[in-house]
């Protein structure tokens, strides 16, 4: 992989990233309904080490203190009105592979990225906003 090469993984895919040197990469995460009980399995496996409660505390708004094991993950993704309605929208055949640019809600990459690249230049040393720009364009400047 060299600088400027995109990766696209399909859904449900196990993968890590290694980085050697300083880097600058855009990713998003989703939880899709099939694989719900192997990200439980491997959550309560590498006990928690991953990030686990963290992304089920954002992606499911669970409360991450709450999540002691493998029940209280279940239970908190089981119970999330959101994670019930990407079960939902799944089982009736509405979820489809998305590009992060049209989560965002741009119909085309080259203005994503020019936008993203002009929230990180204004603003190179805040994590919020480099963790989570597209949220940050949502509600301040490309009002979707």
């Amino acid at each position: 992989v060299n600088a400027g090469d995109w990766i696209y993984l399909p859904p449900a895919t196990l993968h890590a990233v290694r980085n050697e040197e300083a880097s600058w990469g855009v990713s998003t995460n989703s939880l899709y309904p099939p694989t719900i009980e192997k990200f439980v399995e491997v959550c309560a496996a590498t006990d928690f080490a991953l990030e686990c409660r963290e992304f089920a505390a954002e992606g499911a708004l669970c409360e991450e203190d709450a999540i002691e094991g493998s029940a209280e993950l279940s239970s908190c993704l089981e119970e999330s009105k959101h994670v019930q309605s990407l079960v939902k929208a799944y089982a009736e055949g509405q979820s489809k592979d998305s590009f992060l640019h049209e989560l965002a809600g741009y119909e085309d990459y080259t203005p994503w990225c020019e936008a993203n690249c002009d929230i990180l230049q204004r603003n190179p040393l805040d994590p919020d906003i480099v963790s989570w720009g597209s949220h940050q364009w949502d509600e301040q400047e490309h009002k979707v």
